[in-house]
């Protein structure tokens, strides 16, 4: 069964080394991400949850993670735009969490964008 997405989310931040993410080579970044176990968690969490059910939001209210809902929403939907958006919104959505992380991620989006 797959994680409620703000346990993923928490279990992704806790766990992803963050500072990887302003190593030089972009390519190497990437790859490290999309390889990464708890990635494939966060993305499987937010494919096969309802980004919609009154939970979630009830969820993202007891993480203090209120403003995270949007993007958490538009990056369900969007997970087919350009890596660039994706991220950008994964950044959002990871601030909301924890603000230090989704900056070091907003960095990552301008690099790729």
């Amino acid at each position: 069964m797959t994680k409620p997405i703000s346990v993923a989310i928490r279990a992704f931040i806790d766990t992803f080394d963050s500072t990887l993410l302003a190593d030089e080579d972009l390519d190497h970044v990437l790859e490290t991400v999309c390889l990464s176990a708890g990635f494939e968690d966060l993305l499987l969490s937010l494919i096969e949850n309802n980004a919609y059910a009154p939970e979630l939001g009830q969820q993202f209210a007891v993480a203090g993670a209120i403003r995270g809902l949007a993007p958490c929403r538009r990056l369900r939907s969007g997970l087919n735009t350009p890596v660039g958006s994706s991220l950008n919104l994964l950044s959002k959505l990871l601030s909301a969490f924890d603000l230090v992380v989704g900056l070091a991620w907003s960095k990552l989006a301008l690099r790729v964008q």
